[in-house]
């Protein structure tokens, strides 16, 4: 890991959501479709609970949050996934 990526997580706090994808995910959510975060991040403790105390203070509901997957696509597959958003176009790409 390097210094940029500490400095970056050390900033997390300070992002906002964008108001319609929390609109969009609180819907699935109470219809009942499974929402899961999977992030590419590592799986440290410290990482775990800022992401979760984000999301908590952003109001955004969640089913499960995976960390440290090296290939999401793989997973979505494996999971039976219906959709996978993503903000890479390689990811994206890859799930076709």
């Amino acid at each position: 890991m390097n210094l940029l990526f500490f400095l970056k997580m050390s900033h997390a706090k300070n992002f906002t959501p964008v108001d319609k994808v929390v609109e969009v995910l609180d819907k699935w959510y109470n219809q009942g479709i499974e929402v899961t975060f999977v992030s590419s991040r590592v799986n440290y403790k410290s990482f775990q609970k800022a992401t979760v105390e984000w999301f908590e203070n952003h109001g955004i509901k969640y089913t499960d949050i995976v960390f440290e997957c090296n290939n999401k696509a793989l997973y979505g597959k494996i999971n039976h996934f219906d959709m996978i958003v993503d903000d890479t176009l390689k990811n994206c790409m890859d799930c076709e």
